[in-house]
């Protein structure tokens, strides 16, 4: 591995490390998902030649969850429960800090949690991330046009469980 996608992924890790909790909604796991495909491009870095490093890794990292699932599904080792993202100590609440704000955004956390894995992940790459369409299309391998789809799909969806959470509210 040279020096320059050394930087490269040394800059990334924190963003990554996101992508990973995101993916997986459980922090060993991201841990571990992060683990793994840091193995995985280290093994192989010396035969490949990568145009796109940042676009390369985040489709390993995809990639790699993505295997994990099948194997899992393949051995019916699913629980029927999952466990969120255990909270960051530097989102920890402060004295001045606004409750409603942090009450609204564990809402939003829940409602994208509940999105089917290509929905989650795709709006996780351009909305957290904040990739370009073109860079998820790369990273995901598929064309702009599913991105697109994609997140107009995961939109329409959190937009109407929003409005079923006005409407219950309100009765």
């Amino acid at each position: 591995m040279n020096e320059k996608n050394k930087k490269e992924l040394m800059i990334l890790m924190p963003k990554l490390r996101r992508y990973c909790y995101a993916l997986t909604n459980n922090k060993d796991l991201g841990d571990d998902l992060l683990h793994d495909s840091i193995v995985k491009i280290l093994s192989k870095f010396h035969l490949l030649k990568i145009e796109n490093f940042q676009a390369y890794i985040y489709r390993l990292i995809s990639n790699t969850w993505k295997d994990n699932l099948r194997k899992k599904y393949t051995r019916n080792e699913i629980s029927i429960s999952t466990e969120g993202i255990e909270k960051d100590p530097a989102l920890t609440i402060k004295e001045n800090d606004n409750l409603d704000y942090i009450s609204a955004k564990d809402e939003v956390f829940e409602k994208v949690k509940n999105l089917s894995e290509k929905l989650k992940e795709t709006l996780m790459l351009v909305t957290v991330q904040k990739k370009s369409y073109k860079e998820a299309s790369e990273i995901l391998d598929v064309p702009i046009g599913t991105i697109m789809s994609r997140i107009h799909e995961a939109r329409r969806i959190l937009l109407k469980k929003e409005n079923q959470t006005k409407k219950e509210a309100s009765i």
